[in-house]
């Protein structure tokens, strides 16, 4: 007689415990968040240097060398700080995109990714090292797209950016002695 009552009570006990785990889920699901959808036609378009209509582009990181180039679609607005409006023709993009590669080398892979808001709808597209990011839509159809984490070192993202106006630091070399 215990052993069936002990059975009865387990899956309501589970279920209890799952309750929570299901509420953050389903919060989640019904957020204003959005992510990054990687698709390989995008980076060939970035590589070839071709613009897309009805976008308008953005770069985070040095004006010679981006870390990231984004380009939102006209009928959003980017809402940010760190990200630098960028009146983008092919011939830029092709120096841009052969400065991110010969600067960072083999060391970090480029991708495209669209980028999509929650309820899958592209909003724009992204070209970087970093294979994650966060974005988040508004009411307004005002999006954030979080620049990459450089070094990791978020708090310094806006010291590269007033640094990248003078563009690179000079190198000194040592004079011999002897």
């Amino acid at each position: 007689m215990s052993f069936g009552w002990h059975c009865r009570q387990k899956p309501l006990g589970r279920l209890m415990g799952l309750f929570p785990i299901l509420v953050v889920l389903a919060g989640c699901a019904a957020s204003n968040y959005g992510r990054l959808q990687w698709r390989n036609s995008l980076t060939d378009q970035f590589q070839s240097a071709q613009l897309l209509e009805n976008h308008r582009y953005y770069y985070s990181g040095p004006d010679y060398k981006p870390w990231a180039i984004i380009a939102i679609r006209s009928d959003y607005q980017l809402k940010t700080q760190f990200w630098k409006d960028a009146e983008l023709t092919s011939e830029k993009l092709r120096m841009w995109i052969g400065n991110m590669r010969m600067d960072f080398g083999i060391a970090y892979m480029f991708n495209g990714a669209d980028i999509v808001g929650p309820n899958k709808e592209q909003i724009g597209v992204w070209y970087s090292f970093q294979q994650t990011t966060m974005v988040r839509l508004y009411a307004d159809n005002t999006v954030t797209v979080k620049p990459p984490n450089v070094h990791g070192w978020d708090s310094k993202i806006k010291r590269y950016f007033e640094m990248s106006q003078t563009g690179p630091p000079s190198m000194v070399i040592p004079a011999e002695s002897g």
